[in-house]
C-alpha cells in the first residue's frame, strides 16, 4: 500500500501551471512539523494534478495551513552531465481546508463545503452518491442510519466508563 497523509504549511504561493496536453499542475512544498520534536521541520515536495491542482491553487497562499491525502512517486532522471538523479514526491490525490483558527469567521470555515471542505480527485461511489441506499437518498443526504444497527441490550454494565 503507498498512502501519504500530511499536513502542514505551503512554502511559497502554489502556481497553476497547463501542459501541452492541457492538464492543469501545480508544485509546491509543504513545511510539516515533526510531531514529537518541535524544533524540527520537514519540507516535503508534492504536485497535484487537474481539479486538485486547481483548487489548491484558488484556497490557498504561502503561509496557510493544507491537509493532503495521496500517495508517494520516485521521479528518476540523468542530468547534463549524464550522472543519474532521483527525487521522491507526494502526488497529492485529495486537499482539504484545516480549519486553523486564523481562518475561521465565526467557528465557521472559509468554504462553503463544511468542516470537512476540500477536493479529491477520485470520489467514492459512497461519496458521489451512485450507491443505493434503498430509500432513494444518496449516503449523507436524507438517510436514516438508524435500522442500519441492532439495539444491544444488557451491556450497560460491561463499559468501562
Amino acid at each position: 500500500m503507498n498512502k501519504v497523509m500530511l499536513m502542514g504549511r505551503l512554502t511559497a504561493d502554489p502556481e497553476l501551471k497547463t501542459t501541452p496536453a492541457g492538464k492543469s499542475v501545480t508544485m509546491f512544498s509543504l513545511a510539516v512539523p515533526r510531531r514529537y520534536q518541535k524544533d524540527e521541520t520537514d519540507f516535503i515536495n508534492c504536485e497535484a494534478w487537474e481539479k486538485t491542482a486547481e483548487f489548491i491553487c484558488q484556497w490557498f497562499r504561502k503561509g496557510r495551513m493544507l491537509a493532503v491525502e495521496g500517495r508517494l512517486q520516485l521521479d528518476r532522471w540523468q542530468d547534463s552531465s549524464g550522472h543519474n538523479k532521483s527525487r521522491i514526491k507526494v502526488v497529492v490525490e485529495a486537499a482539504e481546508f484545516t480549519g486553523e483558527k486564523s481562518d475561521r469567521n465565526d467557528g465557521g470555515y472559509p468554504y462553503s463545503g463544511g468542516s470537512r471542505a476540500g477536493y479529491r480527485s477520485a470520489r467514492t461511489p459512497a461519496e458521489t452518491g451512485d450507491i443505493d441506499t434503498g430509500s432513494g437518498a444518496p449516503i449523507g443526504e436524507d438517510y436514516d442510519f438508524s435500522d442500519d444497527f441492532e439495539d444491544l441490550e444488557g451491556f450497560e454494565d460491561d463499559l468501562p466508563f
